[in-house]
């Protein structure tokens, strides 16, 4: 479903980042953290690479991307 959604988006909501990406970045974190993402869906893996690029997601989770915080 997140897949579809971000065809041709930046952000949840078009190219502006939002609160919705703050909250669907701490999801999507979590749940690679505890090894329930793969790599088998590339638009959902840049979304994840752009939002773990911000400042304050680096400040917040250690400044790593998001695919080297594997447990």
């Amino acid at each position: 479903m997140l897949e579809e959604r971000m065809k041709g988006r930046e952000y949840i909501v078009g190219n502006t980042f939002t609160a919705a990406d703050v909250v669907l970045g701490g999801v999507l974190y979590l749940a690679h953290r505890v090894g329930q993402l793969g790599d088998e869906l590339p638009t959902r893996k840049a979304y994840s690479a752009r939002l773990m690029a911000r400042p304050a997601a680096k400040k917040c989770y250690g400044g790593y991307p998001l695919e080297h915080r594997m447990v």
